[in-house]
């Protein structure tokens, strides 16, 4: 299948004319002939996202995914056209679905998209075409010299390292995957280095010269590294079974530390990106262990707390019947029980009461139905790695030159530093250096303002256990 993304109905600038080659889904290319640039490309991972699905009696809006009934005969729809069309001269017209000019043919899709919507975001809650998603894999995406990227993925073995590792595969912004893990790195990489998008995957040994090749030239680094939670564990409280094993703050703690000491020698510039349980608490440990070396940017250190901004959005869904691609819930605060706090008023949705108590409850410990589904199996894991990697695809997509990239993230933030809390989440506008407006919490309710009072508490806390940790447990030089 070959692919053309018009911005209009009549606009013919990226109008696919198929030869033999794209014919098959080999190539996207323009009208004239070439491969196709860096917008073209955006435009296409639009309709990856919002492609138009035809079944029966049934169509829906390539935008919006409403369902409309097909029109009347003499009807002209008010949504824009579409077609299907045989390549070269053997176009036949024939009444079409949209406009009743134009006919379906399984070779040459074009859909027209305005382009106030060819932003793209490969992790909305689209549907997508089997046949359009074998044509992105096939495709040979380019990049210019400005636009390679080395992601890094440290822990690439683990519950959260390996999915992870496989969406950032099939991310075409992604030049070059490495991945690291003190146990399968090589593995994961064989296996996900098959996956036939341009990418090139490596995986090191566990040797501190594995990791030191792994960083080096890195553009963004993510840290999922460490110990899974089990029923019964909080994200900083500590747990003892009948082995007594040690707690998941100490054990992540140590983990996070060594690698952010050879992040900071090896790949000082990077953008890290921390996913290690307790965020609350290994962020401020990886900032301290960057002080430390005297390479500490805080524009460019991140606690992923994205899944909870999902998490909010797809509860909601629930209790409204709505689609969650079409939910945006503000949620600010830490990454760990009652520092999430869901700014429910800024979203135009309104609960009250019981029902109101049980959602923020649902938000704030989405991650325990995980933990006790799995019966001590691990915890959130595939959702987690869905959220790193829509935050990578962020900050790539800013580094490339994107404008207004806003995602939640805990960083270093001055919102409420006069209180001694010196890491907040919030939305974060991303720039080519990482951290360019740290946005304000708004205004909330009464409600959310005791929710955020009991969150600042909290998160001081968990934020001074993490700094007083790093400077007792500087680790080795």
């Amino acid at each position: 299948m070959s692919v053309c993304c018009c911005p209009t109905p009549t606009d013919p600038r990226f109008r696919d004319r198929a030869d033999q080659s794209s014919a098959h889904g080999d190539h996207l290319r323009n009208h004239n002939g070439q491969d196709a640039t860096d917008r073209e490309l955006a435009v296409f991972q639009r309709v990856m996202k919002a492609i138009v699905l035809v079944h029966g009696q049934q169509r829906l809006h390539p935008l919006t995914e409403e369902v409309h009934p097909r029109p009347a005969t003499n009807e002209i729809s008010p949504f824009p056209k579409w077609s299907l069309e045989k390549p070269n001269d053997e176009k036949k017209v024939r009444p079409s679905y949209y406009t009743n000019k134009y006919t379906l043919h399984p070779t040459t899709l074009c859909i027209p998209i305005p382009s106030s919507h060819t932003s793209s975001n490969m992790f909305a809650a689209q549907k997508v075409s089997q046949s359009v998603v074998g044509a992105a894999q096939r495709r040979a995406f380019s990049a210019s010299a400005s636009n390679l990227s080395k992601v890094v993925v440290l822990g690439a073995g683990g519950g959260i390292g390996q999915p992870l590792s496989l969406l950032l595969k099939l991310n075409p912004r992604v030049t070059e995957l490495a991945l690291y893990d003190i146990r399968g790195g090589p593995g994961v990489a064989a296996d996900v280095g098959h996956i036939n998008t341009q990418s090139n995957v490596t995986g090191y040994e566990p040797t501190p010269e594995g990791l030191a090749a792994c960083l080096k030239g890195a553009e963004i680094v993510v840290i999922p590294a460490g110990v899974p939670r089990k029923p019964g564990m909080t994200r900083d409280a500590s747990i003892a079974d009948e082995d007594d094993p040690p707690d998941l703050f100490n054990t992540n703690a140590s983990i996070v530390r060594d690698l952010a000491l050879a992040a900071a020698e090896h790949s000082p510039k990077a953008k890290l990106l921390i996913i290690s349980n307790p965020v609350n608490s290994t962020v401020p440990i990886t900032a301290e262990v960057f002080k430390s070396k005297g390479v500490y940017d805080p524009k460019k250190l991140f606690g992923v707390t994205t899944l909870d901004v999902v998490r909010a959005s797809r509860f909601i869904s629930q209790i409204k019947k709505s689609d969650p691609a079409h939910e945006n819930i503000l949620v600010v605060g830490g990454h760990s029980g009652e520092t999430i706090v869901p700014i429910l008023s800024q979203s135009g949705n309104t609960l009250e009461g019981a029902e109101r108590d049980a959602y923020v409850k649902r938000v704030q410990f989405g991650g325990d139905e995980v933990v006790q589904a799995k019966d001590g199996a691990g915890s959130a894991t595939l959702s987690m790695a869905m959220a790193g990697a829509r935050f990578a695809e962020s900050l790539l997509k800013a580094a490339q030159g994107e404008k207004n990239v806003v995602e939640p993230t805990f960083v270093d933030s001055p919102l409420y530093k006069d209180q001694g809390v010196t890491y907040f989440a919030s939305n974060v506008t991303l720039g080519p250096d990482g951290v360019q407006e740290i946005h304000p919490v708004g205004e909330v309710t009464e409600f959310e303002q005791g929710l955020l009072d009991k969150c600042l508490k909290d998160l001081k806390g968990n934020i001074e256990k993490g700094e007083k940790w790093a400077k007792e447990n500087p680790g080795k030089n």
